[in-house]
């Protein structure tokens, strides 16, 4: 079953939606902060933030991974979650 949204990696112009859908989601800035800061961090992955589009062209979700460690082993993370 094909899905009605498109997937795509986040451009610069979405950074404004995706706060929003976050801000939206959450309902406090702090997840939308932590994302802000992610894409400065060193963790950032590029092309590994993806937001989601209705047929109309609408962003309507955001998620994305970053690097992490576990313990001492290299991880990535998913977030906001």
């Amino acid at each position: 079953m094909s899905s009605p949204w498109t997937v795509r990696p986040e451009t610069p112009a979405d950074i404004e939606t995706v706060r929003r859908i976050t801000l939206d989601a959450f309902g406090n800035p702090g997840e939308a902060e932590l994302v802000d800061a992610l894409r400065t961090d060193p963790g950032w992955l590029p092309g590994l933030s993806h937001v989601a589009e209705t047929p109309e062209g609408e962003v309507v979700a955001h998620a994305l991974l970053t690097r992490c460690r576990v313990g001492d082993a290299p991880a990535v993370a998913l977030a906001p979650c």
